[in-house]
Parts: C-alpha cells; structure tokens; sequence
C-alpha cells in the first residue's frame, strides 16, 4: 500500500515535470519568434523613417527651388546696390 501511493505520487511528479518541459520548450520557441518579429518590425520601422525622410524630400522640394530663386535674386540686386555705392564713393572721393 505504501509503494501504490510512492508510486502514485511519484508518477504524478513525473507527469507533472513532462509538462514543465513542454511548457519550458514551448516558450522557447515563442521566445525566439517573438525575437524574430522585433527584428523585423524594427527593419520595416526604419524602412518607413527612410521614406518618409525621402518624401518630405520630395514634398519641399518645389519650394525650395522657388527659395533659390529668390535668393538669387536677392543676391543680384544687393551685389549691385553695394557695387553702386562704391562706385559713387570712389566718384565723390576723385577717383575715376
């Protein structure tokens, strides 16, 4: 009687220790996928900050021509204006 419930006990150990280890492996693999999918997210992540840099890129890029446009203008007409004001200081000092 006392080896049945030895037995008994012992066998409900044993059971008890084999689902452990399924539960144990299990989780492993669920580690290792879950590992996996952050892995990948972060790549897809990355992909989408490089494109959405590339289209902000791209949304800007017309007034960025238009802004060296005027820039260019701007610079013209100031590079006149200072070469027109030495010119007339070099007249109203003599100097021809």
């Amino acid at each position: 009687m006392e080896n049945e419930t030895i037995d008994f006990r012992l066998d409900k150990i044993e059971k008890a220790i084999e689902e452990l280890k399924s539960i144990v492996v299990e989780s492993k693999i669920q580690r290792h996928d879950i590992d996996d999918m952050k892995t990948d997210i972060l790549k897809w992540e990355n992909k989408i900050d490089t494109l959405e840099i590339k289209m902000r890129a791209i949304e800007s890029r017309p007034e960025k021509e238009r802004a060296q446009k005027w820039q260019y203008i701007i610079d013209y007409v100031l590079k006149t204006l200072i070469a027109l004001a030495v010119g007339a200081l070099l007249v109203k000092m003599g100097l021809k």
